[in-house]
């Protein structure tokens, strides 16, 4: 979400930790346990700070994972959820659910194709559309106007085809 500095220069990313292997529950759960401890110190450090979470793929999953263990208190500091290729879509996977609050800030985005968060999804080659401009457009207008104090409405469960 890098064009999203440019909009907010003083927006930071943090590279949420975790191996992304074969073994995708354990890497849920280290990301999940990273995200918290990371959106904690910061909170921490800088009581008035706000954040997005944005996941890719198994990243989402990460995110749903953080998001159903979340401390109560975070949560209303957590502005925007962007979500990628999320698998919880079409499975729960045992990884969580984002509590309601969260869920009313959330931006899911799956390419119409896509095997890993559309049902009827046929082929892996749509998950690899995210990386495009109209898709990380998206997600960035989403983060911009949560943080502007004019958040747009939660999309989810839809499939989408854009184009450049």
């Amino acid at each position: 979400m890098g064009n999203l500095t440019v909009i907010m220069p003083n927006a930071r990313g943090y590279p949420v930790q975790y191996p992304a292997s074969s073994n995708a529950a354990a890497d849920t759960t280290t990301g999940r346990i990273d995200v918290i401890n990371r959106l904690t110190k910061q909170s921490t450090a800088c009581p008035n700070q706000k954040f997005a979470l944005i996941g890719y793929s198994l990243g989402a999953a990460v995110i749903h994972a953080a998001g159903a263990k979340m401390p109560p208190a975070l949560i209303p500091k957590i502005l925007a959820v962007v979500l990628y290729g999320d698998p919880m879509m079409v499975s729960s996977g045992g990884v969580g659910k984002l509590p309601a609050e969260l869920e009313k800030r959330l931006l899911e985005n799956c390419s119409k194709g896509d095997n890993t968060c559309d049902r009827a999804g046929k082929c892996f080659s749509p998950h690899l559309d995210y990386v495009q401009k109209p898709w990380v457009d998206r997600g960035v207008k989403f983060i911009e106007a949560a943080f502007k104090g004019n958040p747009m409405p939660a999309q989810t469960g839809g499939t989408l085809t854009l184009t450049s």
